[in-house]
């Protein structure tokens, strides 16, 4: 997230962002221990839609694709047009 965030929002003269201008949004989703919650995400995505904004990074990995409130949610988030971009691949080695 901090690598994507910096690539998009970078006002580095020498090493611009791809959008400078833009307002980047972090929120702390996971402990120290690597635990989330849903409800912790579906907070989140509520923040999204309540404030307009457009585009959310996911840079979380999970295999976990029968979550029906987060799967709903993100539905409801495409739906209004927000753009999802997701990692993949987080799973490898440490």
């Amino acid at each position: 997230g901090t690598f994507i965030s910096s690539v998009v929002g970078s006002i580095n003269e020498d090493c611009p962002g791809i959008a400078p201008d833009s307002e980047i949004y972090i929120f702390k989703l996971f402990t120290e221990n690597r635990v989330s919650y849903t409800s912790w995400f579906l907070d989140a995505f509520n923040f999204v839609l309540d404030n307009d904004i457009d585009v959310i990074n996911l840079s979380n990995g999970s295999s976990d694709f029968l979550d029906e409130p987060f799967i709903d949610k993100i539905n409801e988030l495409t739906a209004n047009g927000v753009v999802i971009v997701s990692a993949i691949g987080n799973e490898g080695p440490f």
